[in-house]
Formats: C-alpha cells, sequence, structure tokens
C-alpha cells in the first residue's frame, strides 16, 4: 500500500512537473506569439505610413505638374504679348523711317532737280559769253 501511495505521488509529482514544464513551455510560446505579434503590428504601421506617404506623393505630384504647366502657359503668354509689343514698336520705327527716307528722297530729288536746272542755266549763260 506505501509503494502505491509512494508511486502514486511520484506520478503524481511527475505530472506536476510535467505541466509545469508545459506551462512554462506554453508561456514561452505565448510571449513570442505576443512578441511576433507586436513585430507585426509594428510592420503594418510602418507600411501603413508608407502607403499614406505614396499616396500623398500620388496626388500631389499632378497637381505639382498642373502648377507648374499653368505658370509655363503663363512665362509663354508674357513672352508671346512682349514679342508682339516689340513687333508693333518696330513696325512703328519701320514705318518712321521708311517715311523719312522717303521725304530725303523727295528733298534730295528736288535738290537734285534745281542744282540740274542752275547748272543748265551756268552752261547756257557760259555758252552766250
Amino acid at each position: 500500500l506505501q509503494q502505491q501511495r509512494d508511486a502514486a505521488e511520484e506520478a503524481s509529482k511527475w505530472r506536476i512537473e510535467q505541466y509545469s514544464d508545459l506551462a512554462v513551455e506554453v508561456s514561452k510560446v505565448s510571449d513570442m506569439i505576443a512578441e511576433e505579434a507586436k513585430a507585426r503590428e509594428q510592420d503594418v504601421h510602418e507600411l501603413c505610413s508608407s502607403l499614406i506617404r505614396v499616396r500623398d506623393e500620388v496626388t500631389a505630384e499632378p497637381a505639382a505638374r498642373r502648377a507648374a504647366a499653368v505658370a509655363l502657359r503663363e512665362e509663354v503668354a508674357s513672352a508671346v504679348k512682349r514679342l508682339e509689343q516689340s513687333e508693333a514698336a518696330a513696325m512703328q520705327r519701320d514705318a518712321s523711317l521708311h517715311a523719312s527716307l522717303e521725304a530725303m528722297r523727295r528733298d534730295t530729288a528736288a535738290e537734285a532737280s534745281k542744282q540740274s536746272a542752275a547748272l543748265e542755266r551756268l552752261r547756257q549763260d557760259l555758252d552766250r559769253e
């Protein structure tokens, strides 16, 4: 009877040790799972942050392109306007120069005609003498 009790007690101690070891292992596994869950949660958080950053960049890029295109259009329009104004001013200068040249031609022709007439009179006067 004592042997049975001793055997039962030994079996009980062995089971307690096994349960204790199992509890320790379960605790370790539970800790590892918690750490893994925490690491995955951190990874998910980092991925979410990256996705948000990429989304913001993707949505900001077209807006930046549109703004750049608008600025470029405005710059081109301004350059075209300056060119048109410059062309108009050059045309006015050309017209003024053309009018001045025409007046100078008329004056030169009139002067040449006067000098030719005066020269002709001088020749006639010389021929008479």
